[in-house]
């Protein structure tokens, strides 16, 4: 067959995918993946044919452990109008490529609506904690004050309409998340889903994989033996100053040899010696060797962790992250702070804490062997492949 695959242009919504699409083109599949140019290099090494689609997703003015009213509705409204920005060139390279099915991103709700209007089936694909009628992201990311029916909403949904209306289009579609596919590829494990139990078997819980690609990453560690600290901020919410001052003030001098990712934050002066600055991390080498992980608990790095086995110290920038990091503390894989009440003795005492915890070190050996046992991609591909055999 020839899949279609249509992801966010954020490497936490791709990079979950890349071994199912390797799985795929493995087994003589065709797969056309449209996404934005800056994470087309790692599909195209995936096998993939590359869509390149004129995608950035710039949310750093949402950051935030709780959101807003304006924040929500800011939310809300650039969802739709992206989606309404990003459908006719989808739905012409899409439609030229001839693909046969659609793997859809949760929250491109263009590619949803190039489904229907393609006729085509449809599977979403889940890089993070999934929501039904009995598990729903509202509490966690609205607030209390949140009315649907506020002023600001007005335009957006008068734009919607005149969209819909042209396009002959479901109004559900154009909500990220609003409605369930018929297959729901979910990339963590039923066990860190909150509810897991509710949810029903359109939605697959494949776990996390890693890329054959991500073999080829290379870091060294220090030769002395010294302990290995992570420390990223991700790759969106990554303009981090006070965060990482207090991690070179927390763990100068220390038996910790720190490896840290500074992102979009600026210079941070001198650092003493027992740290590694990078822009950016090659994070799969170096979690190899780490004994802890000072993260944002973006999902990525959240299920890349336990397949490494290192405990989490979270510190997370929006309330999806937060939730990361209340179930990771919930079953005894690592802890939470707030980011706003951070210091740096904070930091050392909970990295020295949960890196020596004998019963944490336990939870995540029985977590680690959890993610490693079976074959997340090839368990997608046997379930893409039949959902469709069955329905086409």
């Amino acid at each position: 067959m020839h899949f279609g695959f249509v992801a966010s242009a954020a490497f936490g919504h791709v990079n979950p995918t890349l071994p199912l699409v390797e799985e795929l083109v493995a087994r003589g599949h065709r797969v056309s993946y449209a996404t934005g140019p800056e994470q087309l290099p790692a599909v195209v090494r995936a096998g993939a044919i590359p869509l390149e689609m004129d995608w950035q997703v710039e949310l750093g003015s949402f950051a935030g452990t709780v959101f807003t009213t304006d924040g929500v509705v800011g939310m809300i409204n650039t969802s739709i109008l992206e989606a309404i920005a990003h459908f006719p060139s989808l739905l012409d390279s899409l439609d030229k490529a001839g693909v046969e099915a659609l793997c859809i991103d949760t929250i491109e709700p263009a590619g949803r609506c190039v489904a229907h209007k393609l006729g085509l089936p449809e599977v979403l694909t889940v890089p993070h904690i999934a929501v039904n009628e009995h598990f729903t992201l509202k509490e966690f990311m609205f607030p209390r004050d949140f009315d649907p029916t506020d002023p600001k909403m007005g335009e957006i949904g008068r734009i919607t309409e005149v969209f819909l209306t042209e396009h002959d289009l479901p109004a559900e579609l154009l909500l990220p998340g609003a409605k369930a596919a018929p297959l729901n590829l979910v990339f963590v494990p039923r066990w860190f889903q909150p509810r897991g139990d509710t949810f029903d078997d359109t939605f697959a819980f494949l776990g996390p994989a890693l890329p054959r690609q991500a073999a080829a990453q290379h870091w060294q560690p220090p030769a002395d033996g010294s302990p290995v600290l992570l420390v990223s901020a991700g790759t969106v919410y990554n303009n981090q100053p006070e965060l990482l001052a207090n991690c070179v003030k927390a763990f100068a001098d220390s038996p910790w040899h720190v490896v840290m990712a500074t992102g979009r934050t600026p210079d941070l002066g001198r650092v003493p010696a027992n740290f590694e600055l990078h822009k950016r991390v090659p994070q799969l080498a170096v979690l190899r060797h780490a004994k802890a992980f000072i993260s944002h608990s973006g999902m990525n790095s959240t299920m890349e962790a336990f397949y490494h086995g290192v405990p989490l110290v979270s510190v997370p920038q929006i309330p999806e992250q937060r939730l990361n990091g209340r179930r990771t503390a919930e079953l005894g894989l690592g802890r939470v702070l707030e980011t706003g009440a951070i210091t740096a003795e904070m930091l050392r005492t909970t990295v020295d804490e949960l890196a020596g915890d004998p019963e944490v070190a336990a939870n995540l050996r029985r977590r680690q062997q959890d993610v490693r046992t079976g074959d997340p991609a090839k368990r997608g591909a046997d379930v893409l492949e039949e959902h469709l055999r069955l329905i086409m």
